[in-house]
This record gives structure tokens, sequence and C-alpha cells, in this order.
């Protein structure tokens, strides 16, 4: 259960019923958790490592697809499912998020006389400190972290593609030309001081529009990017 109205959300037993003398699809009461945060800051190197590992990163942005408007709430088995993975290969990596909050029980309940635990995100999305180039993080963290994001959000890409929900034949009409994919890897050599100004309005540009926050008539937005300049 999820509310906006509410900081807190209490999940209670809803249904049950008795397979061959065993107690099932009884949801037990769980401790209240609150809803997810607009935006989890990392800034400390074991959570960044946690990241860096591929299919960590994947259970973290199945369970925060369309987490603003309904946070998924899923067992290890229901996200082994979604991930094409044997569950017993998650467990593992479900508890790692969850020691570093990034994920939290939302619900538990009673199949077969064992207790199923249901996770929910703990955060709408995800921003990097800054001050972690100066700590003690391996480079090799970040870049996975980059590289894994990268290879998902393709990997999403494709499929909206194949499935029709993207189209790359046609243009739509002024009034949905959001509809339309821009896709671009440019290269330039900048003055430092436009390099700085072009950085400066990017970043300007995804925390005014990708805040943690959605629209009343919103439709869904896709980004990834990196910019850099390499040294030499």
């Amino acid at each position: 259960m999820f509310s906006k109205e509410s900081p807190f959300t209490l999940t209670l037993m809803v249904s049950q019923g008795r397979i061959n003398g065993k107690m099932v699809g009884m949801v037990l009461p769980t401790a209240a958790v609150g809803d997810p945060a607009p935006v989890r800051l990392v800034n400390d190197v074991e959570t960044l490592r946690v990241l860096s590992d591929p299919l960590r990163l994947a259970i973290l942005r199945l369970l925060m697809r369309s987490a603003s408007q309904a946070p998924p709430i899923l067992s290890v088995k229901e996200m082994a499912a979604e991930l094409e993975e044997p569950p017993t290969k998650l467990y593992r990596h479900v508890k790692q998020l969850e020691a570093c909050g990034l994920i939290v029980v939302a619900e538990t309940r009673l199949v077969s006389g064992i207790v199923e635990y249901r996770y929910r995100t703990g955060q709408l999305g995800l921003r990097w400190d800054s001050a972690l180039l100066g700590q003690a993080a391996d480079p090799s963290d970040l870049l996975a972290i980059d590289m894994a994001s990268c290879e998902s959000f393709l990997q999403d890409y494709a499929v909206a593609v194949a499935s029709g929900k993207v189209r790359l034949d046609q243009q739509t009409s002024p009034e949905t030309s959001y509809r339309n994919p821009i896709s671009a890897v440019v290269e330039a050599r900048l003055s430092p001081q436009r390099a700085t100004q072009l950085r400066g309005r990017l970043t300007a540009l995804i925390d005014e529009y990708f805040d943690g926050s959605d629209d009343e008539d919103g439709v869904p937005v896709h980004m990834s990017l990196i910019f850099y300049s390499p040294e030499g």
C-alpha cells in the first residue's frame, strides 16, 4: 500500500486461506514504512560499491520503475521472474541493497507456512555526491555504475522501440513532438569558459526537470547523459 496523503504506511492482514492444511496468501503486519525519499544522495563509498554491481543496479531500477506514481512492491521470486534470473542468485544482492537502505521491506506474507518478504524502493531518484570523488572511492566503481546504467538504459530503449512504444520511422505532430527521440554523440573543442558554461546549463536542466516530482498530466520521459572533458 502506498499513500501520498500519509507520510507512513502500515500493511495489514488482507486475506487468508488454506490449501492442504497450510496457510497461504496471508499478509502480515509490518512496521510503518515511510514514503520513498524524492532523491537519495549517495555520499558514502559503501553505498557506491553496492550500486556498482550490474545485477544489484538492475534490481533497484526494477523497484524504482514508475516509483513516483505507485512504487512496485515485489518479492525476490517476483523480481527474479522480471529479470529472468534464478531467485537464489538474487537473495544476497537484495540483502545488500536493504542494508544500505536503497530498498526496504514493505510487506511480509505467509506462503505455505514460510514468511515471504516483499520489497519497495527507498527513493524515487539517485544523485552522486561530488565529494565522493575526493574520498577513497575506487574509480572503477564509479565507471561500473556508469556502464551498468548506460547498458540498462539502452536495453529499455530497445524494448520500447521493438514494442512500438517509441517510433523511429515517423515524426509526430508539433503538439506531441516530445515523442520524437533525440539521439546524439557529439565532440567539440570549447574554451574552458564555454565548457564550464555548457556543463552548468546541463546540470541546471537536469535539476529543473528531474527533481523527483511528477506533473499531474505528466508523460514518461527518459534520458541518459554523460558529459566529460578528457585531459590533454
